[in-house]
């Protein structure tokens, strides 16, 4: 009888055999099974061959396109860097040493016809199986069974060696790989190219492999793959999750265990780890409304949003077909329902220094509306009191509850924000035209490009380092005598496809934007504002602050963003680009545009919503108190910071000037200056700015935004051509000439 084959049960079609344990800690407890998997070719059937096979990667044990951010692991893969040094260092002999692979781990998860399941059904202990010695099985229904042999038939002490071994069913249980995906995929890639297993989900991605897998092997004899095929085991640590609590999930424990296992490794992008904690309350209202985004039918689609880009830096978004990105909506959210109140009620404030922890909890209760929502005390996974809670303090089983207050609150201005707010309905429609008009007809080029743009999580950015690294490449092979150039590659093309939509898209989005695709510049210069964390941040912030002027209630909420939406639309009629760069019609003068700034740009909304398109909005629901009076103040704010600005600029630029003399005429030039754009968007006459000046600003310490001597440089590659000014210097502060070059003929920077 062959080891493996069970005497009493042949319901489980597939089997690892290892070593197996237990981790235990008071949060819960760990099974774990150490094996191994390796390479065959021809393919045999020993269990770890096999399990090579059924080791999955979670974008293909979960479909992209039914896959939701709560069922987020960890999908990007970076299939450049796994094919050019992973697989030959498996494959290529190391003159340093032997190669090796530390164990990856991969997660028993409940799958059905390849949807994730919540869970697996309970597990029971079965009879003892006698197969080669007593085993006891314990068995979560068809899904999978584990058995750990025994000392002997007699006893129910298990053998000193832990010997284990799992059955499972593919239907029912996917292996997900949660960690060392990347060493894992290296193994996978060169097991599905020699045994031609590019199938289903994963056959988009043998592009990257195929071509080095085959580099590698070509000059080895029969005999030298064999040995090099028969050489590769990678350890795999398979694990599950017996003892759950309840209403958690099998998803949502692997996710709580990758994030644990990469707080030590190499970090994920922050982008990644607000998408993947349930420890947040803020990164679980952003992602409920990543999670609406993905419905074919919601105003704002998924892919204007970047949510996949690996850099450390996510203060703005970097892939030209996305408008906002993780961080920002992060942010916004924080802002939206953290407060602190201050920013909502004195126009002075600004974010410096650390928030106050207590007034964030007191911001996070009133916008949530907890008091209607929960009792003073109740028991959850421990006895609560409703004012304790905060982003990371709230009873787990109510999480639900939680986020049901914010989608009917104030999540609803964000979800608005994004799909009615016209610049980004713009967007919207010309990505969706972009799409639906691009045909790849089969063609495995364009097929990447495309799912890069709408579809890919990673595939982006991995189609811009491997073209990156290709033109490198044949840089370097110029200089070698005799020396080939790489050719191009599929991969290569997919890339330079990406960027040769950035035109087209350019044109369609000024259509639907400005109503022309001849003023694609102006376009893309005053979404280069749009796009920023600063600018909807500070949105936000004004709307708050008018809501706490008008003490609107939980439950007016909506009718209150309606109507907001609705006049912000109406008062951008004919100003587009009111704060837009390099234009005589924008308010806004701001050297740079760093997360800090939204306190300016909460100004620049406020001066919006107090126009008279707004205003009859607003009034015609019943909410028009003191928009006026926050707008002055916040103005206020901006004005002293400009001048403040203009004085260190005047000063550098003529060393005779005193610091009260620099300010004086900083003054006099940004009086100017903002009274005639004032008059030029919002028909603000000029006597109305010099009373506004004369008067007295209203009581508060008006608060800067962090600035550092850099704030005074000229912007970079700001968009949009240089204009003639009334204010030479302060022009020079704030513009560059414009090249003029067509839409999406500059190469986008890593």
């Amino acid at each position: 009888m062959n080891f493996f084959d069970s005497q009493t049960r042949n319901t489980y079609n597939q089997l690892i055999l290892g070593t197996w344990g237990a981790f235990k800690t008071r949060a819960g407890r760990v099974d774990f099974l150490e094996t191994k998997a390796r390479l065959s070719n021809p393919p045999d059937t020993t269990p770890e061959s096999r399990l090579t096979q059924f080791l999955r990667p979670v974008r293909e044990a979960l479909p992209v396109a039914e896959m939701n951010f709560n069922q987020l692991l960890q999908r990007d893969l970076d299939d450049h860097r796994v094919a050019v040094e992973l697989v030959p260092y498996l494959l290529n002999p190391d003159r340093n040493g032997p190669a090796f692979f530390p164990p990856v781990v991969a997660c028993l998860l409940p799958f059905l016809n390849r949807a994730p399941q919540p869970n697996f059904p309970k597990a029971k202990d079965a009879e003892i199986v006698k197969d080669f010695g007593a085993w006891q099985p314990t068995e979560y229904g068809a899904a999978f069974r584990y058995d750990r042999l025994l000392a002997g038939e007699a006893t129910n002490e298990f053998h000193q060696s832990r010997l284990g071994r799992v059955n499972w069913n593919p239907e029912s249980t996917e292996l997900v790989i949660i960690d060392g995906q990347h060493r894992a995929m290296a193994l996978l890639a060169i097991d599905r190219t020699i045994n031609h297993r590019w199938n289903g989900s994963a056959e988009k991605y043998k592009s990257f492999y195929e071509p080095i897998v085959q580099r590698c092997l070509d000059g080895m004899t029969p005999e030298e793959r064999q040995i090099a095929f028969a050489n590769v085991e990678l350890p795999v640590t398979v694990i599950w999750f017996p003892e759950l609590p309840e209403h958690s999930s099998q998803h949502q424990a692997a996710r709580k265990v990758f994030v644990d296992l990469n707080k030590n490794a190499r970090p994920p992008s922050p982008s990644r780890l607000l998408l993947l904690s349930d420890t947040d309350l803020m990164s679980i209202f952003t992602r409920s409304l990543l999670n609406d985004m993905r419905s074919e039918g919601s105003g704002f689609p998924i892919f204007a949003v970047e949510y996949d880009n690996p850099s450390r830096d996510q203060a703005s978004s970097a892939k030209w077909s996305t408008v906002t990105n993780v961080a920002s909506m992060f942010e916004s959210v924080k802002r939206l329902i953290c407060g602190p109140e201050r920013f909502f009620t004195d126009m002075g404030s600004a974010f410096v220094g650390r928030d106050n922890e207590t007034q964030m909890r007191l911001a996070l209760s009133a916008s949530l509306n907890l008091p209607a929502a929960f009792p003073e005390t109740f028991v959850d996974d421990r006895t609560y009191e409703r004012d304790e809670i905060d982003a990371t303090t709230f009873p787990p089983t109510k999480v639900s509850e939680l986020t049901t207050q914010f989608k009917d609150g104030w999540g609803y201005l964000m979800k608005q924000f994004f799909a009615e707010f016209r610049p980004f309905k713009a967007h919207a429609l010309a990505l969706r035209q972009l799409r639906d008009g691009w045909h790849p007809n089969g063609e495995p080029a364009a097929s990447l490009a495309k799912d890069a743009m709408f579809e890919g999580v990673g595939l982006y950015w991995t189609l811009r380092e491997s073209e990156a690294h290709w033109r490198a490449d044949n840089e370097r092979l110029k200089y070698e005598p005799n020396a080939p150039l790489l050719p191009r590659t599929d991969v290569v093309n997919a890339w330079d496809g990406t960027q040769a939509k950035k035109a087209d898209f350019a044109k369609l989005r000024a259509r639907a934007f400005l109503n022309s695709p001849s003023r694609w510049e102006e376009s893309e210069a005053a979404f280069s504002i749009y796009a920023t964390a600063a600018c909807q941040i500070g949105f936000v912030l004004a709307a708050r602050a008018v809501a706490t002027a008008n003490n609107i209630k939980f439950e007016a909420i909506r009718k209150y963003v309606d109507a907001l939406m609705s006049g912000v639309n109406a008062a951008l009629d004919k100003r587009e680009l009111f704060i837009s760069r390099g234009t005589t019609k924008t308010l806004n003068l701001l050297p740079r545009l760093d997360t800090p700034f939204a306190v300016y740009f909460r100004y620049f909304w406020l001066e919006l919503f107090n126009s008279k398109e707004a205003l009859a909005a607003l009034q015609a629901a019943g909410f028009t108190a003191d928009i006026a009076g926050l707008c002055g103040r916040a103005r206020w704010q901006y004005r002293e910071f400009l001048v403040k600005q203009l004085a260190k600029t005047k000063r550098s630029a003529d060393a005779t000037l005193s610091e009260a003399q620099a300010l004086a005429q900083a003054k006099i030039d940004i009086d100017k200056a903002l009274a005639r754009v004032l008059k030029l968007l919002f028909e603000t006459p000029q006597s109305n700015y010099e009373q506004w000046v004369k008067q007295t600003p209203v009581s508060g310490t008006v608060e800067e935004a962090p600035a550092d001597d850099e704030l005074t440089a000229p912007i970079q590659d700001t968009p949009g051509a240089s204009v003639t000014s009334e204010i030479d210097e302060l022009e020079k502060l704030i513009t560059q000439p414009s090249s003029g070059a067509e839409p999406g003929s500059s190469t986008e920077t890593p």
